[in-house]
């Protein structure tokens, strides 16, 4: 993603949490990078599968003490409803718990820019709709504290 389109999708993460009824109070934002640890796509490569034809991608990202768990559909996977990005933001600490206390929303800025907006349920999961299969950023925006930021790149 172009320099340009980052900054714009700080803007976005507030208007889709705003539309999804969690706008932030604050102006300042702060940011976690979260970093990737697991990819079944780099799993497969190393050991050794040949062709195991077209298959979600599960990844695993770390923020801090939080994790993000991540199901990105194959491209070319498109239901009669549309595609959807499954996930779940977990706190496994008491820290981590208290810090992104519900409401929790996932905000999905792709190369065009918003594509989609959830609320997590209590326990992290959630679903937004994926309708641009490419590379995005999805922003983990908690009604007060910093925004998870996990970056996909095909």
């Amino acid at each position: 993603m172009t320099d340009d389109k980052k900054s714009d999708a700080s803007d976005r993460v507030d208007q889709g949490a705003a539309a999804s009824g969690g706008a932030r109070p604050d102006a300042e934002k702060l940011y976690i990078d979260a970093e990737l640890i697991a990819d079944t796509r780099t799993s497969e490569q190393q050991l050794g599968f040949r062709n195991v034809g077209a298959r979600e991608r599960r990844m695993l990202y770390q923020a801090g003490d939080t994790y993000v768990e991540l199901l990105v559909p194959h491209e070319g996977h498109e239901t009669l409803e549309g595609g959807w990005l499954y996930g779940q933001f977990i706190t496994p600490t008491e820290e981590s718990a208290a810090r992104y206390e519900p409401p929790v929303y996932a905000v999905l800025v792709g190369d065009k820019g918003m594509t989609g907006a959830a609320k997590m349920t209590p326990v992290g999961d959630f679903a937004v709709p994926y309708h641009e299969p490419g590379d995005f950023e999805l922003m983990l925006e908690p009604k007060a504290g910093p925004t998870v930021r996990v970056k996909f790149t095909q």
